[in-house]
């Protein structure tokens, strides 16, 4: 069922205009009062007439069963979840730690392996073997110097 259109007035004469409530026109003194809430004094006053002995009893009870049996289960099931979520955090650790010790031991194992490959003579037995490369002669061997400023080599600033 769709709600009533009220034309822009909500049902007591506000009108809706950027978001806010405002009265579509002035109330009456004698309405306004009316219409006041009685104090706060009044209505507990008349709250507490109101109830009989027996009310006051169940309301007693449903307080007491409240504290005895439904905060405890609370508290247990509570302590439940924390218990199964501490368990399952000392799990994720503990694999956490065994995928940390397998990442050292295979970087102790690259690193043994990367200095076995980079071996000199390795590389010139594999060079003289596979490609028919030769290391020079003495003689063979120029030393270039290079020049200032060319580019060709690393500059070093002065003191």
């Amino acid at each position: 069922m769709a709600a009533p259109n009220y034309g822009g007035y909500d049902r007591v004469g506000y009108v809706r205009a950027r978001g806010e409530l405002r009265l579509s026109r002035p109330i009456a003194p004698e309405r306004r009062e009316a219409e006041r809430a009685p104090s706060r004094d009044v209505r507990r006053k008349v709250r507490r007439v109101g109830r009989s002995r027996e009310e006051r009893q169940a309301a007693l009870r449903r307080r007491r069963f409240v504290v005895v049996v439904i905060l405890p289960v609370l508290l247990l099931l509570g302590s439940v979840y924390l218990h199964n979520v501490a368990s399952n955090t000392e799990a994720s650790v503990a694999d956490l730690e065994s995928r940390i010790a397998e990442a050292e031991s295979r970087y102790e194992q690259l690193g043994v392996r990367e200095a076995r490959l980079s071996n000199s003579e390795r590389i010139r037995s594999l060079a003289a073997k596979d490609q028919g490369m030769k290391a020079p002669a003495a003689a063979e061997i120029e030393t270039l110097e290079a020049e200032a400023g060319d580019g060709s080599a690393l500059e070093t600033p002065g003191p």
